[in-house]
């Protein structure tokens, strides 16, 4: 039987009002949710998974993003747009580069690269001794050692001793053009072109010494033409007398030592690039852990040395050698020149 008209319509005005207030609701959630997730604060974020909510009592005219699930869609396909919008986004957000890290690797490297300010040399690297490493050693051969022993057979002891004598003459002016090249190579020229020493200042410390390497050669040209096939040396005393005139070269380097080393310490005093150089060769192989003053002084040790190794050869001579003679006077030679410097 048919309920009463009255309560009937009554139900069906209510039902309305329940599905407009529904409606009315649902289209403010939709609104909050567009200020919500479509906000600049929110692009920055990874979307998260959004739990479901079923509405089965709104009619299929409503929407909501509150309908809307990612659940729904297949997972691979999600990751894959996911991706593809990660990767979108990487294309469209600026790059931002450590600008400063730039600017001051920059500028460091200008400043390595470019002479200091208020000087024309470069800075230098500060000084750290290195570990210990093998120094160059001198030959110590004798004379014996360079000649068979049928080459000795016949000679006496004296006779022996002479032949060591002008051998150590021969050995050591080898040994002095040695240390003479490698001042130039090691000291002179690295000095100049460093710009650590000024063209005066050179000149005054190293004097006249590239004036001391061809005389010596000269020395060694003549010993060497003196020995014979057996390596035996007869006389040496007319070509020595020949060669000590040319000693009065070293009468101007030897005049300059007390300036040169004075000049030498102040710089040394007063300039950290000169001393850090100076102590890097001398911690180097081919100094022999001697400093440079010491191989600037050899020149003039040598010159003391000369007169000994004269007389020694003299003394080890036959009384009737024409060396005695030669030697002797060559000896008066060096003497006179020595004290006239």
């Amino acid at each position: 039987m048919d309920e009463p008209a009255t309560p009937k319509l009554r139900r069906m005005v209510t039902e309305i009002d329940l599905n407009r207030s529904i409606s009315s609701q649902s289209l403010h959630l939709d609104h909050l949710d567009d200020m919500i997730f479509k906000s600049p604060a929110m692009d920055s974020m990874t979307p998260k998974r959004r739990r479901k909510r079923h509405r089965t009592d709104i009619e299929d005219d409503t929407v909501s993003l509150r309908s809307f699930s990612l659940a729904d869609e297949p997972k691979k396909r999600r990751r894959s747009s996911l991706a593809r919008m990660g990767s979108l986004t990487n294309l469209l957000s600026p790059i931002r580069q450590p600008v400063k890290k730039v600017l001051q690797k920059s500028l460091s490297l200008r400043n390595l690269m470019s002479p200091s300010s208020n000087s024309n040399k470069y800075q230098v690297t500060p000084y750290k001794k290195p570990t210990a490493t093998k120094q160059k050693c001198r030959d110590s051969s004798l004379w014996v050692e360079t000649v068979d022993d049928d080459d000795r057979k016949g000679l006496n002891s004296k006779q022996i001793e002479r032949q060591e004598a002008i051998y150590e003459l021969y050995r050591n002016e080898l040994e002095l053009i040695d240390d003479l090249n490698m001042i130039k190579v090691n000291y002179y020229e690295p000095l100049k072109k460093l710009n650590l020493l000024s063209e005066d200042e050179v000149t005054q410390i190293f004097g006249q010494i590239g004036t001391l390497k061809p005389m010596h050669e000269d020395l060694v040209d003549d010993l060497r033409n003196q020995r014979l096939p057996n390596g035996h040396t007869d006389s040496i005393g007319q070509q020595v007398l020949d060669w000590v005139w040319q000693l009065e070269k070293y009468i101007p380097y030897c005049g300059n030592q007390i300036y040169a080393k004075a000049l030498l310490d102040d710089k040394k005093r007063s300039d950290p690039g000169v001393e850090d150089f100076l102590e890097r060769c001398q911690d180097s192989a081919f100094s022999r852990r001697l400093d440079l003053w010491s191989f600037l002084d050899i020149p003039r040790s040598r010159l003391v040395k000369y007169p000994l190794l004269f007389k020694n050869i003299t003394k080890l001579s036959p009384v009737d050698h024409e060396d005695i003679e030669t030697l002797t006077a060559a000896v008066k030679v060096v003497e006179d020149n020595w004290q006239s410097g």
